[in-house]
């Protein structure tokens, strides 16, 4: 419906990232606190993530082959529609600590939905945008969802302060479902050639850099046990959605400054996530040992003006990788991301598998388990930026030794 006010690919991708935060904003940010209200189980929490990146890891691959065939905006709106499916189900069936198994087919959906996002947004950076380009255009997206990311959830922690428990969830979800549905029908349509189909028989012979496993545990587990950590300490969803909201103000903020100062350069990625990374340990580290609002306050601040950079530039460094195994090695332009993700998502299966185990056999309390995981990955970051450099130099010495042939 919106299609005349669109003039070009790039602001149609901007239009999905964008109204794909708006449910994470309203409604996601608080599944991990409404989760831990009605199970109190780090373990059931760990086992729901599992069932949530399987069906994640099974959409996801057929996402990719429905853009293999120019469909664009259909993955994006099929995202779209389990985001107001999943708002619906909570809405008239909300769980409770009694009958909490409605949680599972959440989580899957939930799963689902986030597959058919992620591949679809892949699959167009990679095919609709160049690599000279990208930076500033992630940046600016990013930007655009962080505008969503301090108002939502600042109304949504504002409603649940003056609503019971169940009725402020209630509400949230229901608002998260409307919002959702509302931009699948004014959803543009993204036109262009469909890119090569992938061949799968090729994933076995694929190999994948460690970075990919590492950086993918790392990343995972460290968010996850930030966010429990996150509500044992603030106590309340309004407390949380102010946290978010002032987080999300701070990053935008930055990456504008950032945004302006690459413009028309040249620029060393790996420096960047080099910064990012020092900024990610040191939150980590604090607040791991001191677990207080000062604390939550100074990782607040590195994940705002620092860990931004990781995300962003370790990105483009993958994705700069996957341009180049598919002009070099042989690969269409979605192959060598679909199995790179592939390979994440077992990565990803394997962490929460593990942690789901290791605290059945060693039960403690979520925030207690949080811990203990947010302590072991402390150090993790300079690891990744290791891992993050190597690429980049193989990067380098495809580019220069192809320019010399």
């Amino acid at each position: 419906m919106l299609d005349r006010f669109f003039t070009g690919n790039s602001s149609r991708i901007a239009y999905y990232v964008i109204t794909y935060a708006l449910y994470t904003a309203i409604a996601g940010s608080f599944d991990v606190a409404f989760t831990l209200r009605i199970t109190g189980s780090f373990t059931t929490l760990a086992v729901l993530y599992l069932f949530y990146y399987s069906c994640l890891a099974v959409s996801f691959v057929v996402s990719t082959f429905l853009v293999s065939a120019g469909r664009f905006s259909r993955g994006f709106r099929f995202n779209l529609f389990f985001q107001a499916s999943i708002g619906f189900l909570m809405f008239f069936a909300m769980p409770t600590k009694d009958h909490p198994l409605i949680l599972l087919p959440y989580f899957m959906l939930k799963g689902v939905s986030e597959g058919f996002f992620w591949s679809t947004r892949h699959a167009s950076f990679t095919c609709l945008t160049d690599n000279e380009h990208r930076d500033r255009f992630l940046l600016s997206l990013q930007v655009g969802a962080i505008v969503v990311s301090v108002s939502m959830p600042f109304l949504a922690g504002l409603f649940m302060r003056f609503n019971s428990v169940r009725g402020g969830y209630s509400g949230i979800y229901i608002a998260a479902a409307g919002a959702a549905l509302a931009s699948l029908v004014l959803g543009p349509r993204i036109v262009t050639a469909p890119p090569v189909r992938p061949d799968m028989r090729k994933f076995r012979t694929f190999l994948v850099s460690p970075s990919n496993f590492f950086s993918s545990i790392n990343g995972t587990l460290a968010l996850f046990s930030a966010g429990v950590l996150n509500f044992g300490v603030l106590k309340t969803e309004f407390n949380l959605g102010m946290f978010t909201s002032s987080v999300a103000l701070l990053s935008a903020v930055f990456i504008l400054s950032i945004r302006k100062r690459i413009k028309g350069k040249n620029i060393r990625r790996i420096v960047y996530v080099s910064i990012g990374a020092t900024g990610d340990m040191a939150g980590r580290l604090v607040y791991t040992l001191f677990l207080t609002i000062p604390a939550l306050v100074f990782k607040a601040f590195c994940d705002s003006f620092l860990t931004p950079l990781r995300a962003i530039f370790a990105e483009n460094i993958i994705r700069r990788r996957s341009d180049l195994m598919a002009v070099h090695e042989g690969y269409s332009p979605l192959e060598p991301y679909l199995f790179q993700e592939l390979y994440i998502l077992g990565a990803r299966l394997l962490a929460f598998s593990f942690c789901a185990a290791a605290f059945t056999f060693f039960p403690v309390g979520p925030f207690v388990a949080a811990r203990i995981i947010l302590g072991i990955l402390a150090l993790a970051p300079l690891v990744d930026v290791l891992l993050l450099r190597r690429i980049e130099k193989e990067n380098l010495h495809k580019m220069t030794s192809h320019d010399i042939l």
